[in-house]
């Protein structure tokens, strides 16, 4: 009928609506891309770069270990983030650990929705207003 809406297969729906998900970038690991995207910041003194590292290999990897990009969800950062305390890890180091995951998916998996929720900075806003205090400038 004439007044019927032509349909639009939901993969172009969700590009519409901005909330598609490029599959491709969703199947990688934090173990599979979190080291290779510290060594491409070129930016870093050694000092950083050792810190990432060192956030990386004690608290990140640990915590994501065997999870696809894709399959976290904004739900698994904030308990990222709320595991971390209650582990007692200083809020500055806390922080940082955020900072760090939130730069590996922002560039590496930039389509999953926990991208997107980072982006908006959610979970920033919580990280920032329990743990700014006490973290210095990297």
């Amino acid at each position: 009928t004439p007044d019927a809406e032509p349909f639009v297969a939901p993969e172009e729906a969700d590009k519409q609506r901005g909330v598609w998900t490029d599959p491709e970038h969703g199947k990688t690991t934090l173990e599979e891309c979190g080291p290779t995207w510290t060594q491409s910041r070129v930016d870093l003194r050694p000092s950083t770069r050792a810190a990432d590292e060192s956030l990386l290999r004690n608290h990140v990897l640990p915590y994501f270990a065997g999870r696809k990009l894709g399959s976290v969800r904004p739900t698994d950062v904030q308990a990222f983030v709320v595991a971390l305390e209650a582990k007692g890890v200083s809020p500055a180091t806390v922080r940082l650990a955020y900072l760090l995951v939130a730069g590996v998916f922002l560039l590496q998996a930039p389509d999953v929705p926990a991208s997107r929720y980072l982006r908006k900075g959610c979970a920033c806003q919580y990280v920032n207003e329990r743990h700014s205090h006490s973290a210095g400038p990297r």
